[in-house]
């Protein structure tokens, strides 16, 4: 359950992260309101912030029927930031439009996407090519004039589409339009989900006439990648290269490419192989079906773990590898008004956890940015890991308790600048006292007592806590090059006199 600290929701779980490590993860709402007349975020009020969400939301249907409109909050960690606008695109002025853009620009980052009318394929009959019937692309129609459009995965690319062989195809063809298969000679063939999106529309691998005129196309688009009568038609045994739908939706965890970074968690494979050995001596040696099933499980490789990517639920092109939380964010066209502007709220927050054992503080990670333009509100979401020893170590808490620090970001930067410029300062005047040292100085040793000051601030400028260890060890430095400068110049006074016949009586010595 969550608990509201200084006007955030905050809620503690217990987590394995994909690095195996156990972790108590504290996930940390706030939501705002945005103001038409203002940039300025307005945070609401503490009894109507909304608690980080503990269930995928559905506005309609569910998850065998329609995409989430947002997923869970609860996840123990997310490799990039995660962006996602909800509501509606809508045409510039109110105007209906066969087609326009609309775009959302954070920072320096920018997603247009393209918003059509409803449109349709219509089927063209083969033509003879090298005396061989060959299949055409279809033709697209016009786009109607929309007003607005929902900015929902439903109406971007994908779905599902009949497969029918292109001999049946041929057939129906020549048997005359008349003759066409309805619904159910349709249905005695298989259908195929896209991969990346099965809730879409436009997805087709046949090119058949029943199926096109069935076929609705996408009413948003990426404009860099616009569907085309060419490349509607996929192949059905090979989808790898089926593109991505367009949006700023969240996409499912079943669809490509999310899904590829799913597995199991580094605890389930700590003794998947003794599991697998445990199968395989079970295995019915005797039947050529116990053979085959032991055959299967030798050439069973170890399944890839599960990757932090996996909890990331914008689309790839939603997702940002950072997000400071001071941005300046543009809506186009995704409002009536047709522009919208607006700065995130600039919050740096420390997660704090009580477990009984003094206080413990941790940086919050911003990494889930949700725009819904319908309610005019801004929800963003951090996130920060605090280490477990074991699952059972949390029994053993006298009490529990999660709280959030909040700090400006902008004093946090200045700060930030005024340590660098000190550094900097500090380094400045090193190099120049290094650079105007005098050609000559008279002695070695006043050499090095010149430079004692130089070196003991040079050493405070880039360590203060080094500083006196730097001292001592340049005051030793000195002290040995004055011993080896003495007993060089006492050397060269001994081999003086040698050469001139005198005897030089030992130092301290009586005369």
């Amino acid at each position: 359950m969550a608990q509201l600290s200084h006007g955030y929701q905050v809620v503690l779980i217990p987590t394995e992260l994909t690095t195996g490590q156990l972790a108590l993860t504290m996930v940390v709402r706030r939501t705002y309101r945005v103001g038409l007349a203002s940039p300025v975020l307005e945070a609401l009020a503490d009894a109507n912030q909304p608690e980080p969400l503990a269930a995928d939301r559905y506005d309609d249907g569910d998850a065998t029927t329609v995409p989430a409109v947002l997923e869970t909050d609860l996840v123990p960690e997310k490799a990039r930031v995660d962006v996602i606008v909800l509501g509606k695109a809508h045409a510039p002025g109110g105007k209906p439009t066969a087609q326009f853009d609309c775009a959302v620009q954070i920072g320096r980052k920018r997603e247009t996407l393209r918003i059509l009318g409803p449109r349709r394929a219509i089927w063209q009959p083969p033509r003879k090519l090298n005396g061989k019937m060959r299949p055409q692309p279809p033709r697209f129609t016009a786009p109607e004039p929309i007003r607005e459009v929902p900015l929902s995965l439903t109406l971007a690319y994908g779905g599902w589409s009949w497969l029918v062989p292109d001999e049946e195809t041929l057939r129906i063809q020549k048997a005359g339009v008349q003759g066409m298969a309805e619904d159910a000679a349709l249905a005695e063939f298989p259908r195929l989900p896209c991969p990346t999106n099965p809730f879409g529309v436009g997805f087709c691998v046949s090119n058949h006439p029943q199926v096109l005129a069935r076929l609705v196309l996408p009413q948003i688009e990426d404009p860099r990648m616009p569907l085309t009568p060419q490349d509607l038609i996929r192949d059905g045994q090979g989808l790898d290269t089926v593109p991505l739908p367009a949006g700023f939706a969240v996409l499912p965890r079943h669809a490509r490419p999310r899904i590829n970074l799913a597995g199991p968690l580094p605890s389930d494979l700590a003794d998947w192989q003794e599991k697998l050995d445990a199968q395989m001596q079970k295995a019915d040696l005797g039947t050529p079906e116990g053979v085959q099933m032991l055959r299967a499980m030798e050439a069973r490789e170890k399944p890839q773990a599960m990757r932090p990517g996996f909890y990331n639920c914008a689309l790839p092109a939603m997702q940002m590898s950072d997000l400071r939380g001071d941005e300046e964010v543009l809506l186009e066209n995704l409002t009536p008004s047709g522009r919208l502007g607006f700065k995130l709220p600039a919050r740096v927050l420390t997660a704090e956890v009580d477990r009984g054992r003094g206080v413990e503080q941790r940086d919050l990670r911003l990494d889930t940015l949700v725009i819904d333009t319908e309610k005019a509100e801004v929800s963003l979401v951090w996130r920060a890991q605090f280490a477990l020893a074991s699952w059972e170590e949390l029994a053993t808490y006298p009490h529990l308790v999660g709280t959030v620090v909040d700090g400006d970001l902008e004093d946090q930067r200045k700060r930030e600048e005024a340590n660098a410029a000190q550094r900097a300062r500090g380094e400045g005047t090193h190099i120049l006292q290094q650079k105007s040292r005098p050609p000559e100085m008279e002695t070695r040793a006043e050499h090095d007592a010149a430079d004692l000051p130089k070196l003991a601030a040079h050493a405070q400028a880039a360590d203060g806590g080094r500083a006196a260890h730097t001292m001592e060890a340049a005051l030793e430095s000195v002290t040995r090059r004055e011993q080896a400068q003495a007993e060089s110049a006492r050397r060269a006074e001994i081999s003086a006199v040698v050469a001139a016949g005198k005897l030089v009586p030992a130092k301290g010595a009586k005369t």
